[in-house]
């Protein structure tokens, strides 16, 4: 979802590359108004509760096993 000047939002499920674009024909909705906007907004900040900050230092950290892990999960994200 995007949410623009609390008036437009931009709803759907393309992702801004190749794929999304070429071969899985995925459709994104713009809606005009207010009342919808700030819906969104409250869900976005509903789940902004439930995040937690990832910083380039704790990235380092990480093990070797997860990093591979996360490797091995880009090199076949395209199959999937």
């Amino acid at each position: 979802t995007v949410v623009a000047d609390g008036d437009l939002s931009v709803v759907g499920s393309a992702n801004m590359d190749i794929r999304s674009f070429d071969l899985n024909f995925e459709i994104m909705s713009v809606i005009y108004g207010a009342p919808f906007a700030k819906q969104l907004e409250g869900a976005f900040l509903n789940d902004m509760k439930e995040c937690t900050e990832l910083c380039y230092e704790s990235w380092i950290k990480q093990s070797t096993f997860r990093k591979l892990t996360y490797a091995a999960a880009r090199l076949v994200s395209s199959f999937l």
